[in-house]
């Protein structure tokens, strides 16, 4: 039932996140003084596509709306399956079959999770590629495409996804659907981390026991008939302190048990493993530092509104002067880029969004300053930025350790060489991209988010995330003269807290290198 036009009027949300978040009205494209707002306009007909409600079938969507769009089977051609034969089964936009579901297959979880952090891309080793359509297929373009016509490479996917799991086995249903507070920022909203499950550098998972009137645990196994949480059990719990019915503890330990499939998956607890997890100096990293194999790169976001063609508002529902379009530089995905995350810890980093705006007016000419404009913003940076992100990439596998103690990309320094400068006392990088010389108006490489002495080059998203500072990318590129000898994690002596120094018998051995080479 909706809401009627009083009830409209005096409806307030009020957040309790943080007491002072709410929610208003959405301002219009142009303001009272006959502005055109550029980020309401971009958001109005563009972001707002996928962003908001969607009243008729969109062919590029792959799914339909509010709750339907997860809880409602969808055929990969939108029509419907089913024996209702009132429903014309050449039209479009209908669910599968008149059902729901709580068991949420990961295909409606990747109709929406495609683009920016691409998590529902990325989870199943599915990356963007540059959109040429190469590799080709027998002599046409790559039939490797999404719903909306994208091309995609295969790389190798999450290790979760690689055992059976789905991604309502690790997400719940707080997570996905809030818990009654507005939260600014929906990383804020997630309560799951690798940690509740396999612990952390110094602390186990966080266990509790099955109480009997348990809400959010006789919800889930009400839901769903694999989960068997008796009262005394022992689950493990989210990092907001609620119950993971899903995960209880065994005779052989803790297992998992998927909400999907009713697979029971064991569950190993890292805390305490003196090689890869208990190294000194590495106890601020996060989880997928390591154990992220790729990452999804979109680098440069150029974004251009047409004053001359008629763009689609999604919030009015009308047709008004402007349409945008986007573009971008470049994509990449191997090697990771790392910077302090919004929690004070170490993690990757990806743009997001490094943005270039331009007008045009409806004579088809540049609107000036906006031409290829970066705009400032009221934190004195601008609207180049990265931000960190969880690339739900996950592998045993892990980095060597000169990948991140001697690579200028994994320092935030940019993709390229990474040389000793003498002068300076630092390490430096040599970029491999001319951002100035590929007309970008700006001197340093799109991968780059901090300078060799620390300075901050780029915005970031997230409060409070940031490049590596001076004294960070020193402590990190000071063991550099060790990796010749010492390469490995399990080396001994990266048990020892440093600082550490050069030996005789180091100095000899790197002497006799520099003689074989």
């Amino acid at each position: 039932m909706g809401l009627g036009s009083r009830e409209r009027q005096s409806l307030r949300i009020r957040g309790v996140s943080d007491g002072k978040t709410s929610l208003a009205p959405l301002p219009k494209e142009i303001g009272s003084d006959g502005a055109l707002d550029l980020s309401i306009s971009h958001f109005r007909k563009f972001c707002a596509a996928c962003h908001l409600w969607a009243p008729a079938a969109r062919d590029d969507l792959d799914r339909l709306a509010g709750c339907a769009a997860c809880h409602a089977p969808y055929h990969e051609d939108g029509t419907y399956r089913g024996g209702d034969p009132t429903i014309d089964r050449r039209s479009r936009g209908h669910a599968a079959t008149h059902t729901m579901t709580v068991r949420i297959p990961d295909e409606r979880c990747r109709s929406c999770h495609n683009r920016s952090g691409r998590i529902g891309l990325n989870y199943h080793g599915q990356m963007e590629s540059e959109q040429y359509g190469a590799p080709y297929v027998r002599g046409g373009l790559s039939d490797n495409t999404l719903s909306d016509g994208r091309f995609v490479l295969d790389l190798v996917p999450d290790i979760h996804h690689e055992k059976g799991m789905g991604c309502i086995d690790c997400h719940t249903a707080q997570d996905t659907m809030g818990d009654g507070a507005v939260f600014k920022f929906m990383k804020d909203q997630i309560e799951i981390r690798c940690e509740d499950c396999h612990g952390g550098y110094t602390s186990p998972p966080t266990a509790m026991r099955v109480k009997k009137g348990d809400p959010l645990v006789d919800a889930t196994i009400r839901m769903n008939a694999y989960i068997r949480a008796q009262e005394g059990d022992v689950i493990l719990a989210t990092s907001k302190g609620r119950p993971v019915p899903s995960v209880r503890k065994t005779d052989k330990g803790f297992v998992l048990v998927s909400k999907l499939t009713g697979k029971e998956h064991p569950v190993k607890i890292v805390t305490g493993d003196k090689k890869g997890h208990a190294m000194p100096g590495h106890q601020r990293l996060e989880c997928d530092s390591c154990h992220s194999a790729w990452s999804p790169q979109c680098y440069g976001c150029h974004q251009a509104i047409d004053l001359g063609a008629q763009g689609f508002d999604h919030v009015s529902e009308t047709y008004s002067a402007g349409q945008w379009v986007e573009g971008r530089s470049y994509f990449r995905f191997e090697g990771n880029i790392y910077g302090v995350n919004s929690r004070g810890r170490v993690g990757v980093m990806v743009p997001g969004c490094q943005v270039w705006n331009t007008v045009v007016d409806a004579k088809g000419s540049v609107v000036r300053p906006y031409d290829s404009l970066i705009m400032k913003l009221k934190n004195g940076m601008t609207s180049v930025a990265m931000g960190s992100t969880h690339p739900h990439t996950t592998r045993r596998e892990v980095p060597r350790c000169v990948d991140c103690h001697l690579n200028a990309k994994a320092l935030g320094l940019g993709d390229g060489a990474l040389t000793w400068s003498e002068a300076e006392k630092r390490y430096e990088a040599a970029p491999v991209y001319d951002s100035r010389g590929s007309g970008l108006k700006i001197s340093y490489p799109l991968e780059a988010l901090t300078s060799p002495n620390g300075a901050q080059l780029q915005s970031t998203s997230h409060r409070l995330s940031r490049g590596f500072n001076a004294e960070e990318l020193q402590r990190i590129t000071a063991i550099a003269p060790c990796l010749a000898c010492h390469d490995r994690y399990d080396d001994p002596v990266w048990q020892r807290p440093g600082p550490y120094r050069e030996t005789p018998a180091c100095r000899d051995a790197l002497s006799k290198m520099e003689v074989a080479n």
